[in-house]
């Protein structure tokens, strides 16, 4: 199993700021309230926008997509939005089965993501 790997940088595109968190290796129960808990201070913080980066990311299982909804709910009920960008293969899978792919909005890059 790959360890999981985040990042986390604060940009701006055309004035607006956003968070982008940037996620590689895998995403299960054994780092899923890793996740939680690094998702859930930036939203705390106050950001409107927050934006995942899927690409590196080779796998997610429930536990760890429920974090990413929750924070979906969290942030629109602060008026933000939460943005995936480049989710693929079994992440995309997953969302697309669970149709999570329409709750969150996912976007082919960061500029896109960020322009909304």
């Amino acid at each position: 199993m790959d360890l999981l790997t985040a990042s986390v940088l604060y940009r701006e595109s055309s004035g607006t700021p956003y968070t982008l968190v940037v996620l590689a290796g895998e995403l299960d129960a054994t780092n899923s309230q890793q996740l939680r808990n690094l998702l859930e201070s930036e939203i705390s913080a106050g950001l409107r926008t927050l934006i995942v980066e899927l690409s590196g990311l080779k796998f997610i299982d429930s536990s760890s997509l429920q974090v990413l909804l929750r924070c979906n709910r969290m942030l629109g009920s602060q008026g933000g939005v939460l943005r995936l960008v480049r989710p693929v293969g079994s992440v995309a899978r997953m969302l697309h089965f669970t149709r999570a792919d329409q709750l969150v909005r996912a976007y082919d890059s960061v500029e896109q993501a960020a322009a909304g």
